[in-house]
């Protein structure tokens, strides 16, 4: 889970833990709270396409 430079560190973007854009910083999730973050409007990453690996789209 890729969270933002906010005070809130709200998440900004779901990608799989094998993702090189996840970054060193990036917290770790469970697959719920991954598909928790999706459902709630949380970009996945394009690259990994996190939604798709989570079943959350037809890929």
């Amino acid at each position: 889970m890729q969270r933002g430079l906010d005070a809130a560190r709200t998440p900004v973007a779901v990608h799989l833990g094998t993702c090189a854009l996840a970054g060193k910083g990036a917290a770790g999730a469970s697959a719920e709270m991954a598909r928790r973050a999706l459902s709630d409007q949380v970009e996945a990453c394009a690259v990994c396409r996190s939604d798709t690996e989570l079943g959350m789209i037809d890929g």
